[in-house]
């Protein structure tokens, strides 16, 4: 397969139902993941591999770098900040993941893939801003304005404003229907 990275930087923005599908196959192994214990704290689009079959195939998708994750009975706040666009505020500012900061980052990758490259300029280290709707940056989309009420819910900077379970997101996922 190819990582997520390198075909967001070839092919970007991809076409909605494509980028679903692969964000739906993400939230399915981050969700069985989570079912055994473990929270991937460090998702990111180079961590995605995306395997292209024969035409007839569906993408398949897998998580990778598990090796840079937490055990969920041993998460502590990482040391020193980081301002990477897919880490979650609450990791940024030093405070402990959880399932929330997973569904942030998932929402930074969807919005990538849909809208093009990320713009680094758009995080400040001390203060996040919220990136621009997907009916702005993408007017040609006709979905974009269902897709902005799943990723608005992911990348709120406050958790508790986020979708509460991977499993609560996944449901959306599935509702946009596309």
């Amino acid at each position: 397969g190819k990582p997520l990275s390198e075909i967001i930087a070839r092919e970007a923005p991809l076409k909605p139902l494509r980028a679903l599908s692969i964000i739906e196959q993400v939230v399915d192994g981050l969700t069985y993941a989570r079912q055994h214990g473990i929270n991937h704290i460090r998702l990111k689009p180079g961590t995605i591999m995306v395997h292209t079959g024969s035409s007839f195939e569906r993408e398949r998708v897998a998580v990778l770098d598990f090796g840079i994750m937490k055990m969920l009975t041993v998460q502590k706040a990482s040391e020193g900040k980081d301002s990477s666009p897919y880490r979650s505020p609450e990791e940024s500012a030093g405070r402990a993941p959880d399932e929330r900061s997973s569904i942030y980052s998932v929402g930074i990758v969807l919005y990538e893939m849909l809208s093009e490259k990320l713009d680094d300029t758009v995080f400040d280290t001390n203060e996040r801003e919220m990136l621009p709707a997907l009916v702005k940056v993408r007017p040609d989309m006709k979905e974009a304005s269902r897709i902005d009420d799943v990723l608005f819910k992911c990348m709120a900077t406050i958790p508790e404003q986020r979708f509460q379970s991977l499993e609560a997101l996944g449901m959306a996922i599935d509702a946009l229907n596309m």
